[in-house]
């Protein structure tokens, strides 16, 4: 896991730093399905689909009879949030809500013990500070397919060699595949700006992703590095 420092911006703590982790690639279910088919299990990619499409038939099958669920992978429960005013006092929907606990299970807390951190360098750190809609002036919210954008921050240049090098843009739905950038439509390619025309896009949720090689040196970093941006943008 790849980490930089930043200021801590809580009062009385401006003078430490924490860590911030650096965006790496986000996998689907299709992208395990097409590991497990490499791995040889001797599976169909359909009798997969099926087993998991049980699995999630029976997870909420049995949450939404108040069970628990327990597994290597993650654990959880049911729960009301919301206090109650008396013993008498019943379940209401405007005061109290059912919130989903979940936990790491035994596999996962271990492989949270088996992550080694690596620091970067502040010269290769990509760090994306805006999306601004170029006709409309509307900054981190829309997204309109035909419209140029401005993206604005640290280090997002698109370059280098290796063929995931690119701007994507990346929708909420984990059916659907990361929407990469011609490279042609990319008017301003700089450490500080890229201007781009946003490609076709379905209406939903989508977030700006930027993999790049760049660096502050003559040489292209050996590996590219992955950064997406936190802030939703909208198709309409």
């Amino acid at each position: 896991m790849q980490y930089y420092l930043q200021k801590n911006r809580l009062n009385g703590l401006e003078k430490k730093y924490t860590a911030k982790s650096v965006n790496s690639r986000s996998y689907t279910f299709d992208d395990i399905v097409r590991d497990l088919l490499d791995y040889q299990t001797g599976l169909s990619s359909s009798v997969i689909y099926g087993v998991w499409e049980g699995i999630k038939h029976t997870i909420e099958k049995r949450l939404k009879e108040g069970n628990s669920i327990n597994t290597e992978l993650f654990n959880v429960r049911a729960g009301i949030k919301g206090n109650f005013e008396s013993q008498d006092d019943e379940f209401s929907p405007g005061r109290h809500k059912i919130k989903l606990n979940m936990q790491p299970g035994t596999v996962l807390r271990r492989i949270q013990n088996e992550i080694k951190p690596k620091k970067l360098s502040p010269g290769v750190i990509t760090i994306i500070n805006s999306v601004t809609d170029i006709k409309s002036g509307s900054v981190d919210e829309i997204l309109a397919p035909g419209n140029s954008i401005r993206i604005t921050g640290k280090s997002v240049k698109i370059a280098g060699n290796d063929p995931s090098c690119g701007l994507y843009f990346v929708s909420s739905k984990t059916s659907e595949q990361p929407v990469k950038v011609e490279i042609s439509d990319i008017t301003v390619n700089k450490p500080s700006e890229i201007i781009t025309i946003v490609p076709k896009l379905g209406k939903g949720i989508w977030k700006v992703r930027v993999v790049s090689q760049f660096s502050k040196g003559n040489k292209f970093l050996k590996e590219p590095k992955t950064q997406t941006y936190e802030k939703n943008l909208t198709v309409a």
